[in-house]
C-alpha cells in the first residue's frame, strides 16, 4: 500500500505516463490533488476531467490556475499534468503517422518521422525498424520513378523521362539503373558526353551494369 502522500501520488503517476498508461496516470494525479491540503482552495474537477477527455490545452490551462501555489507538491502537480499533456499528443502523433502509412505506404516521410518520435520516447528497437521500412519505402519510390520515366521515354517524351530518372536519382541518393536508364535518354537526344557521363555513374555504383558497360565500349571506346 502507498502511504496517503500526494507526492507519492504524482512520482505514481508519473512512472505510469513513462509506460504510456495515460487513464491510471490521470488517475494517479486526481488521488494526488484529493490528498493535497491546498485543493481545498482550488477547482480541479474540471481540469482532470478535460484531461481525461484528451482535450490537453485546455486541461494544462485549468492546472495552471490551481497550482499558482509555489510548492514542491504544486510543482510536481504541474510536470505531471504537462508530461500527461505531451504524451497524449504523441499518441494522438503516432496514430496519425501510422494512419498515413496505411494510406500511402510507398511515402518515406512518415515512417522517418515516426522512427523520430520513437526514438525521443526511448523506443529505439521499434524507431529502427521504422528505419528500415522507410528505406524499403523510397527503394519502391524509386522503381516507379524510373518505371514511369521508361514508360515516357517509349512514348518519345524524352524530356519528361528525363525529369523521372533524375527525380529517382536525388530520391535514392545514386541509383545506377536510373543513371543508366537516363543516359539512354541523353545519348537519344546527341548529347554523348552527357551519357557517358551517367554511364561512368552507373559502373561506379554498379560494375555489373552490362547496359552501360556495352553503352560506353559504343560510345567511348
Amino acid at each position: 500500500m502507498f502511504p496517503e502522500s500526494p507526492l507519492t501520488y504524482v512520482r505514481l503517476g508519473s512512472l505510469l505516463a513513462k509506460q504510456g498508461d495515460f487513464n491510471a496516470a490521470i488517475a494517479a494525479l486526481g488521488q494526488s490533488v484529493e490528498h493535497d491540503p491546498h485543493a481545498g482552495q482550488t477547482d480541479l474537477g474540471p481540469a482532470l476531467e478535460l484531461a481525461e477527455q484528451g482535450r490537453t490545452q485546455e486541461a494544462l490551462a485549468r492546472f495552471r490556475a490551481c497550482f499558482d501555489v509555489a510548492s514542491e507538491l504544486g510543482g510536481a502537480q504541474m510536470e505531471l499534468a504537462t508530461t500527461l499533456a505531451r504524451r497524449r499528443e504523441d499518441a494522438e502523433t503516432l496514430a496519425r503517422l501510422r494512419h498515413q502509412i496505411a494510406r500511402d505506404p510507398d511515402s518515406e516521410a512518415p515512417y522517418l518521422a515516426l522512427a523520430e518520435l520513437l526514438r525521443r520516447q526511448g523506443k529505439f528497437r521499434e524507431a529502427d525498424r521504422y528505419d528500415a521500412q522507410s528505406v524499403q519505402a523510397c527503394l519502391r519510390t524509386v522503381e516507379k520513378m524510373i518505371a514511369r520515366g521508361r514508360e515516357l521515354a517509349e512514348l518519345g517524351r524524352l524530356d519528361e523521362a528525363i525529369e523521372h530518372f533524375q527525380a529517382a536519382i536525388e530520391q535514392s541518393g545514386g541509383c545506377a539503373s536510373a543513371y543508366a536508364h537516363l543516359a539512354d535518354v541523353l545519348a537519344r537526344q546527341g548529347d554523348k558526353d552527357g551519357a557517358i557521363e551517367h554511364y561512368r555513374s552507373a559502373l561506379q555504383l554498379d560494375p555489373q551494369c552490362e547496359t552501360a558497360q556495352a553503352a560506353l565500349a559504343r560510345l567511348a571506346p
